[in-house]
Order: structure tokens, then C-alpha cells, then sequence
């Protein structure tokens, strides 16, 4: 797991071992994990669709193929208070919807998050000065892949994942008073690969890049717009 911070690594392993034990032992585990507290507020239940002009994309690495949402929106909750370990609530719904590719083609994608089985935002930094935390977005399946995005094109399909050994993640940035959250564009190694491909110019094995636009932080304000917007810091 070159490449990931070492909070990272006890964060994403506290989600696993979470996943299998009693409820009261997966508390303690994940707040043992954590070694910075954090205080949500309003918490509760929100959605975030795309902010005006921001667009949600997923790309191969190695080829540059390119699919476009404009539509795209996600949900979940987070639980209000301080003194909170870093999995700060989970992604209930993560709806691409109709996005465009190569040629003006048409994909419909989707993803693995549910109801029954959640993504979750792990916070992992916070920076006081700028009101930004980053951190991640995983998955609490100890013997799952982690998240999972399929595109559905003309006679193909792309399924975009990790293996049980790497599950794959997102990185995320959130922007108090903004109430954006952003998934900015990374060069580094990728969270995310193309587990299968039927489409030509898909290739399984290839790393991928999920982000949204515009780059986060900047001066037009990109990513999702949570409702009612939240103010996440720590400690």
C-alpha cells in the first residue's frame, strides 16, 4: 500500500475489522484508530447534487478515455456533535446518472453505494486556515473490493474497482462554508483501477481517475453541494 498515509492505512483497517464485529466493538475499534477527534454540524441527513458548472468525471489512466456527467448527485448523513472518530457517516446514494464519451457517446453509470450497503466519508486532515478537511471515501466491507462504478455503454460495459488485497477508494476535499465536497484530480497512484472491460476503449488492468471539476480548490467553486451545507472540523 505504498503511497497512502499512514492514517489512511489505520482508518481503511479499523472500517474492515469494523464491518465484522458486534456494534459496540466496532465503535471502540474505530475511535482506538483515530488519533484526531471531529466535531459535525448540523449533521443529519443531506443530499449534494452537482454545483452549477461542475461536472463529475471518470477517466482511464492509460488511455484517456473520458466520460462526462453534468447530472450527477449523492446522499447520506452524518452524526452531529463533537468528539467524533473519523468516519464521519455514511454515502447512501451515489447516482452518476447519464454521462457522456468519446464522440458524444452515451454511458449510464452507477455505482455500488446503497442503503444496505454504504460508502462512508473518513476524515483524515483538516486544515484550520483554509476550513478544508480531505480524507476518503471507503467502503466497510472487510472482505469486499471496496467502491465499485460500472459504465454501461453502447453493447459494452466498464466495471471500475479494487481486489480484496486493494480495495479501492476516493479522496475527497471539503470546503466549509462552501459546503462543497470535491474529489480532486490526483497524478499520483490511482485508488481506483478498471477491474473489466468489454469496451474497446476501456482496457482492464488500467488505473482510472475519478474527479470532479472544476479543480478544488479554486476560484469557482466545484464538487457536490450538500444540503443543508455542514461544517466539519477537528479537533
Amino acid at each position: 500500500m505504498t503511497g497512502l498515509n499512514t492514517s489512511r492505512i489505520v482508518r481503511i483497517a479499523a472500517v474492515a475489522v469494523a464491518a465484522a464485529l458486534p456494534a459496540t466493538a466496532a465503535v471502540a475499534t474505530s475511535a482506538v484508530a483515530a488519533t484526531a477527534t471531529w466535531t459535525v454540524s448540523p449533521g443529519g441527513s443531506w443530499t449534494g447534487p452537482l454545483s452549477s458548472g461542475a461536472t463529475f468525471v471518470i477517466q482511464d489512466g492509460v488511455t484517456g478515455t473520458t466520460v462526462t456527467c453534468v447530472s450527477s448527485a449523492i446522499a447520506g448523513s452524518f452524526t452531529p456533535g463533537s468528539g467524533q472518530s473519523d468516519l464521519l457517516g455514511p454515502v447512501t446514494s451515489v447516482s452518476p446518472g447519464t454521462c457522456t464519451g468519446p464522440g458524444g457517446s452515451t454511458y449510464t453509470v452507477a455505482t455500488n453505494a446503497s442503503s444496505a450497503a454504504p460508502w462512508f466519508v473518513g476524515a483524515v486532515a483538516y486544515n484550520a486556515s483554509t476550513g478544508i478537511t480531505n480524507g476518503d471515501l471507503t467502503t466497510a466491507s472487510g472482505s469486499g473490493t471496496g467502491l465499485a462504478i460500472t459504465l454501461t455503454g453502447a453493447g459494452c460495459t466498464v466495471v471500475l474497482g479494487g481486489t480484496t488485497t486493494l480495495h479501492a477508494y476516493l479522496i475527497f476535499d471539503y470546503q466549509d462554508g462552501d459546503g462543497r465536497l470535491a474529489i480532486p484530480y490526483h497524478t499520483y497512484r490511482p485508488t481506483i483501477r478498471i477491474v473489466s472491460s468489454t469496451c474497446s476503449s476501456w482496457r482492464a488492468g488500467d488505473g482510472a481517475r475519478v474527479y470532479t471539476t472544476p479543480v478544488f480548490p479554486g476560484s469557482l467553486p466545484g464538487g457536490f453541494a450538500l444540503s443543508p451545507s455542514q461544517t466539519i472540523t477537528s479537533p
